[in-house]
């Protein structure tokens, strides 16, 4: 049996990683796609949920909050708690692959250091494994000594009285934090893990932004004379504090004095196109170096748990029993990748808010497959997948 990943080794051939890959071990998808396959992991990268600017937010655009800069709001909260509930659906009603009861050796959660991505994973736990889902004891003797090295109050005895593990059968999960300082993973687009990414990114944003001058007029003169947005600041690069407190106000369902015309909301999302995909990521290098360690954590990640459900002598347990690998990160993160497997041209605007990347990887007739999805739709992969995202 061998592995195989015809699209995937293009990726790793445009991203610099093609030796991890042999070529001889490449072979294309065959044509049926009626047949059973096999689920065997599931990995998931997603943007947080909607949040406060990060910006000083009561100084642009007038706009009040109450949470401080870039923390998660309710409505954030709420986005990954339904995209928990689909996934539950999905992969444990339906599918039967995820545990009906978690199981933390089935998991592992990363997370960057940001209250709103730790909260946006914890959210979406809860939506996949909810109330109910928590662990009881069979053993009224091990749940009575449960118990912390002091007096426990009367309401503490109540709850030992129940043979729930926590009130309501509710689930603790582990979400690992990568260290701002090191973070090259979820966050290698940041200049300061990768300086030569500085002169990519001011090069290519200063070309998006004399290409894009012209057709971004209406939305910077409306900046200006309707909130007082100085001109100075009406560029690519400057501009994108105020305009994402607006877009995060209106998200929110904030009311403006002075609202911008239906133009110039449309023109926001040209505007993120611009930022991100023709900007920030403008240069092929740049998403390359932005995406590589997350890339080659994948590329060694998914071949060691195919030669784990292989049977492996060599395979590590956490390979052998792990099933979803989910990562919760930021808009750059995931353009940056969007960018780096050749999805920036179908792009029309930065990632919206809660978004998410699933890659299915199954086993089909002795053969393994990747599917790609994002915000529920398949994506094709240098031209290798098939109409249902297989590659």
């Amino acid at each position: 049996m061998r592995f195989v990943f015809a699209a995937f080794f293009m990726l790793m051939l445009h991203s610099g990683l093609a030796q991890l890959f042999k070529e001889e071990e490449m072979i294309t998808q065959p044509e049926s796609e009626n047949d059973d396959k096999q689920l065997i992991l599931l990995v998931e990268l997603t943007r947080h949920g909607a949040r406060s600017p990060i910006g000083s937010p009561d100084q642009l655009l007038n706009t009040t909050w109450n949470i401080g800069k870039g923390q998660l709001t309710r409505s954030g909260e709420r986005q990954h708690y339904l995209q928990g509930v689909r996934m539950r659906k999905k992969y444990i009603d339906q599918a039967k692959f995820l545990p009906d009861v978690f199981n933390p050796q089935n998991f592992y959660i990363m997370s960057t250091d940001y209250n709103r991505t730790i909260m946006s994973a914890f959210a979406q736990m809860q939506g996949l494994y909810p109330l109910g889902k928590g662990g009881s004891f069979v053993d009224s003797k091990r749940r009575d000594s449960s118990v912390p090295p002091f007096t426990i109050t009367d309401q503490a005895k109540s709850i030992i009285a129940s043979n729930d593990v926590l009130p309501n059968k509710y689930v603790p999960y582990p979400i690992h934090v990568a260290e701002l300082s090191t973070d090259n993973f979820l966050r290698g687009y940041d200049e300061s893990k990768c300086l030569i990414i500085r002169k990519y990114k001011k090069d290519s944003l200063e070309e998006a932004n004399a290409r894009s001058k012209e057709e971004l007029t209406t939305l910077y003169d409306e900046l200006f004379t309707k909130f007082k947005v100085p001109k100075e600041k009406l560029n690519l690069v400057d501009a994108e504090m105020y305009i994402d407190t607006y877009v995060m106000a209106k998200f929110e369902g904030m009311k403006f004095e002075k609202d911008l015309s239906v133009v110039a909301q449309n023109l926001v999302r040209t505007y993120y196109k611009y930022l991100y995909y023709d900007g920030i990521f403008g240069n092929p290098q740049t998403a390359r170096l932005s995406a590589n360690n997350f890339l080659r954590y994948l590329n060694e990640n998914i071949k060691a748990k195919v030669e784990a459900f292989k049977g492996n002598a060599t395979a590590t347990e956490f390979h052998k029993n792990i099933k979803h690998i989910y990562f919760s990160a930021h808009d750059t993160t995931l353009a940056g990748f969007l960018s780096a497997i050749g999805q920036a041209e179908k792009q029309v605007s930065l990632p919206p808010l809660a978004s998410l990347i699933l890659i299915e990887v199954y086993k089909r007739e002795e053969k393994f497959y990747l599917n790609w999805n994002y915000n529920g739709e398949y994506l094709n992969i240098n031209g290798e997948c098939t109409k249902d995202g297989e590659c």
